[in-house]
């Protein structure tokens, strides 16, 4: 037999060998912990479903807690903002020792968008740290103070954000990082 027969059995050996299997980036995890990946489809731009091979499971606050979207690069969870009665998917910014979410809603004909971001502390209600809103923007200082309690058991970053004189929501996003980088680092 000659050698590039022998090379192109031997190759096709190998790869009829690797087993062969769906790649599934997309995920929900559902209210009982249980992870399942597949493809999540899209209506209105918000998914409705994820299609598996073994069907399809809807995206619903009832049964699912978190989805990832891999091609939109969206971690959201189910969460209920405050003075609220329903849950909503939040798309998740940050997380760790505080997890930071975003909250975005159209505001009236004009078309601008009003964004909040809401942070928490391991299991406690949604905070809200910094928003655009308002007639003339806000000057957050409700906001400010909210993070301030947030931050205040981690010295170094408290530090800077005292020394810091604004507060934009780059500004926000920071902290809760560098908080969650030092409770990373505390950690055994």
């Amino acid at each position: 037999m000659p050698a590039t027969v022998k090379t192109l059995l031997a190759s096709l050996f190998i790869l009829l060998t690797i087993p062969v299997r769906a790649q599934w980036y997309d995920f929900i995890v559902t209210l009982r912990h249980d992870t399942i990946y597949g493809n999540l489809k899209y209506r209105f731009s918000m998914p409705s479903t994820l299609e598996t091979e073994q069907g399809s499971f809807p995206i619903d606050t009832k049964t699912v807690e978190s989805y990832f979207s891999a091609s939109r690069k969206t971690l959201a969870r189910r969460r209920m903002l405050p003075g609220k009665k329903k849950y909503l998917f939040i798309p998740v910014l940050e997380t760790g020792a505080i997890t930071l979410f975003a909250f975005s809603t159209n505001a009236g004909v004009n078309g601008s968008t009003t964004t909040t971001f809401y942070a928490q502390k391991g299991d406690n209600a949604l905070v809200e740290v910094w928003t655009n809103r308002g007639l003339f923007g806000n000057d957050n200082k409700i906001q400010r103070q909210a993070m301030a309690d947030l931050i205040s058991d981690n010295p170094t970053v408290r530090q800077t954000f005292d020394s810091d004189t604004k507060y934009d929501a780059i500004d926000a996003q920071y902290y809760i990082h560098e908080y969650n980088k030092g409770a990373a680092s505390a950690s055994p």
